[in-house]
């Protein structure tokens, strides 16, 4: 399919034959994968869903794939805002007589279905795999996406190992903007403690995007994450809401990593999502 504006986004729908319109997911792009995902996870999961009688639309973000961009410019895995266009695969899923949708992504994935959730009332279900963050620090650099986050506990791991050494001590590794990201992540640290110690005695403090999110969220949209074992996405989970996560379903799941690189993987995965969009139908989310 071409949809959007000018026809200049691309995807591809998967559906049994014979079941009538109903019910789909837009699975939308991870990182810079096209259409089929990492490993071909995309098209597993479309085809898993398939057969459980959900059909789905995967489209390509524009800039990646075979979508295009307004003057082919560069686009930022997060900093690119994609609301509008997942609302334009909404659009196109609708005009295909899809009256309730959910919204699939993985990592960058994740991040953009939740923006989007957010802003577009249609969307019924989030279903989100290793989310990684609420809000992208703007202006930086997409190379130190694996150090935005890092705490102090993963960079002294790192430290064990001489490869690690080996790098620092040939010049590959930029000391002093690590030291700026590490200053940064305390005060963020500092800030969260902060909030979280004021509320407990009774102040009444300006929520956080998550945490207004979140609320947004939990009236209308029903939310999943499942993350993979020792992954940050956790520790930014419960900075912003402790071990209560305002209407939003968690599970770590063992069997996964990152990026669903086997078919096991996904499996597994579209199991926990069809039973998560199936416990509690409601009048606007997938089931």
């Amino acid at each position: 399919m071409r949809f959007g504006t000018g026809a200049m986004l691309f995807g591809v729908t998967c559906r049994l034959v014979g079941f009538a319109p109903e019910q789909a997911v837009l699975i939308v792009s991870s990182g810079g994968d096209p259409h089929y995902g990492y490993a071909r996870n995309a098209v597993d999961l479309a085809r898993h869903f398939a057969r459980a009688g959900i059909a789905s639309l995967r489209m390509d973000f524009s800039g990646l794939g075979d979508s295009l961009a307004p003057g082919d410019g560069e686009t930022h895995v997060f900093e690119t805002d994609r609301r509008a266009e997942i609302s334009a695969g909404l659009d196109a899923l609708a005009r295909l007589g899809y009256q309730r949708f959910a919204v699939l992504g993985v990592c960058s994935g994740a991040y953009h279905a939740f923006h989007a959730g957010v802003a577009d009332a249609r969307v019924g279900a989030l279903l989100l795999v290793n989310f990684p963050m609420f809000q992208w620090p703007a202006g930086e650099k997409i190379e130190n996406f694996s150090f935005v986050w890092d705490t102090p506990q993963r960079i002294a791991g790192t430290l064990k190992k001489a490869a690690s050494w080996r790098k620092l001590l040939t010049g590959q590794v930029d000391i002093a903007g690590r030291l700026a990201l590490q200053a940064r992540w305390w005060g963020a640290k500092a800030s969260k403690l902060s909030a979280r110690a004021a509320r407990l005695v009774g102040w009444r403090l300006r929520l956080s995007f998550a945490q207004s999110a979140a609320q947004t969220l939990a009236r209308r949209t029903r939310t999943l994450m499942l993350m993979a074992p020792g992954e940050a996405e956790i520790a930014v989970l419960a900075d912003e809401f402790g071990d209560a996560t305002a209407g939003i379903t968690t599970r770590i799941v063992p069997e996964i990593n990152h990026s669903l690189t086997t078919r096991a993987m996904r499996k597994r995965t579209v199991t926990l999502m069809l039973d998560f969009l199936a416990a509690q139908p409601g009048p606007v989310a997938a089931e």
